[in-house]
């Protein structure tokens, strides 16, 4: 990767030590390793696009147009964006990704705010992992939201 980057890791066993992958070819990976990006360039990429400002809004609107996941948490995806109901009120739009070494949760709401969070651990993080980054996006898209309450 150019550039400064973080490293990755793997951890191939319960107790094994912790490997650097950082060096792996994305491109094992086909398309889910064909762009390497950052956070922001991420959240400016969800941000436009959800906000109508990449897609003419017919295609936005097919875009959107979700089926239930049959998760309780109330998810739903459509074409290649998932819907999560924030504890604050709204929704995140947004994508989980991940690939040897990596971990990415991003979303964004229809009024703007935006959060990204990457960890440089996988396989082999705990299994919490997961669960609490797309927590810490729900935390940051609802930090400047008032709760709603009834």
């Amino acid at each position: 990767m150019p550039g400064p980057h973080p490293r990755g890791y793997v951890r191939p066993g319960d107790d094994a030590p912790l490997m650097d992958i950082t060096r792996i070819n994305p491109s094992v990976g086909g398309a889910a390793g064909g762009m390497i990006s950052s956070g922001t360039d991420v959240n400016r990429f969800l941000g436009a696009l959800v906000r109508g400002k990449l897609l003419h809004s017919a295609q936005l609107k097919e875009m959107m147009t979700t089926r239930p996941t049959g998760s309780s948490d109330g998810r739903a995806y459509g074409l290649g964006l998932e819907s999560k109901p924030l504890p604050c009120g709204g929704l995140n739009w947004g994508h989980t990704g991940d690939f040897l070494g990596y971990e990415t949760a991003a979303g964004t709401t229809i009024d703007g705010r935006q959060a990204t969070v990457m960890v440089n651990l996988g396989p082999g993080s705990s299994d919490a992992q997961s669960g609490d980054i797309q927590a810490a996006v729900e935390t940051a898209l609802c930090e400047a939201h008032p709760s709603v309450s009834g």
